[in-house]
């Protein structure tokens, strides 16, 4: 039975200026997306916010491995890849976490870590008490801010979070809950082997 272990996430520096740039920064991030939309329609919207992701992927392709290849190239038999490949899995997860921060400190969180039964990490998740971009954008006037839908549908489960899973080389699938929401993180099937 898979149990869940509070995760403490290493504080990223600047955290105080992250702060105070974050709002006007979401914002206009999310008001571009609204005013493509309406300007140009959904598909061009969609098409800015995947090349926004690709640009930033491309950026920092060079310091991330594609962990299959590594795993199949210099580690021999499938039970041992899985270990290792349970590992990685842990250290990105915990790696997107902390490089995540920044977006997230803007509001209460709790980061935890699914375990199996053999202790191995299997997943994690991220509760939230506010939506992350609603939360950043709290000193923004209402009448400027753009609409927490808009980060739903293109951000958070929309095409930036399509190329954003492609880089990062896990899925994460994140669900409103009231006012906050909660990102979870599962294993790839093909690392946790048989049962």
């Amino acid at each position: 039975m898979p149990a869940e272990r509070l995760l403490r996430i290493e504080e990223m520096p600047a955290r105080e200026m992250w702060k105070r740039t974050l709002g006007p920064y979401v914002s206009l991030y999310g008001k571009t997306i609204e005013h493509i939309e309406e300007r140009f329609g959904r598909a061009e919207a969609v098409e800015w916010v995947r090349r926004m992701e690709r640009d930033y992927r491309e950026e920092h392709a060079s310091l991330h491995l594609r962990v299959a290849n590594v795993l199949e190239r210099f580690t021999p038999g499938k039970a041992l890849r899985e270990k290792i490949g349970l590992l990685i899995l842990r250290e990105k997860v915990l790696r997107t976490f902390y490089e995540y921060q920044f977006l997230y400190n803007s509001t209460g969180y709790a980061a935890k870590e699914i375990v199996d039964d053999r202790g191995r990490t299997i997943g994690g998740k991220i509760e939230f008490r506010e939506c992350p971009y609603v939360a950043a954008m709290r000193e923004i006037p209402e009448k400027v801010r753009p609409r927490r839908e808009t980060f739903c549908r293109y951000d958070c489960q929309g095409p930036f979070h399509d190329e954003f899973s492609r880089f990062i080389g896990f899925r994460i699938r994140m669900e409103p809950d009231g006012a906050g929401c909660v990102w979870h993180v599962d294993a790839p099937a093909e690392l946790l082997g048989e049962d």
